[in-house]
């Protein structure tokens, strides 16, 4: 099947999976495993391995989210503290030049390609957190897309992601929202 239309697929159940992530719904977990096994498909074709990778991980961590969301400690939306941001934004720094070095055997090492691959598993993290600060991490993302594509020509996959940039900043708001009546909430209780 041609790079195009497995793109598209994904593309659906990318923007399905992003419509229902904003809107807090556990049920985004199985489009978005669908649509990182589809995407890894995609970025090899391309010839995108760091991101491929991620897409891989990515459907590993999307099982991880589906168990946080349903029992375990990422029951409601919040903001992350200053301290797992401390912790969060250390293994950023520590999983760069790994990738950086997995990479460089393929001799494909796109720093771009890299560094929107540490962006992408740290959102996917950050997701199954469910942290409010997770939208911040894919509109960035996104936006690196958005150019890679563009300049790609794959102006279909340029626009999906305009879409996905558009459905992150809705669901950064709901989220901000979610997590500002539940802090209200909290601070209320005696």
């Amino acid at each position: 099947m041609d790079a195009f239309y497995i793109d598209i697929l994904a593309g659906f159940c990318g923007i399905s999976a992003a419509i229902l992530s904003s809107r807090n719904l556990v049920y985004h977990w199985p489009l978005t495993i669908l649509s990182c096994t589809l995407s890894a498909t995609v970025f090899a074709l391309l010839g995108m391995y760091a991101n491929t990778f991620v897409q891989i991980v990515a459907v590993v961590l999307g099982f991880k989210g589906i168990y946080e969301w349903r029992y375990g400690v990422a029951k409601r939306v919040s903001w992350a503290s200053d301290k797992e941001m401390l912790y969060f934004v250390s293994i950023l720094f520590l999983v760069a030049p790994l990738l950086s070095l997995l990479f460089a055997h393929f001799n494909q090492l796109y720093l771009l390609d890299v560094i929107s691959s540490i962006f992408l598993l740290a959102a996917f993290y950050a997701l199954g957190r469910r942290w409010v600060q997770v939208w911040f991490i894919f509109i960035t993302v996104d936006l690196y897309y958005i150019y890679a594509m563009f300049n790609g020509g794959m102006f279909y996959s340029m626009a999906k992601f305009v879409l996905y940039n558009y459905f992150c900043i809705v669901g950064y708001y709901k989220w901000a929202r979610v997590a500002a009546s539940e802090l209200s909430l909290e601070e209320s209780k005696p």
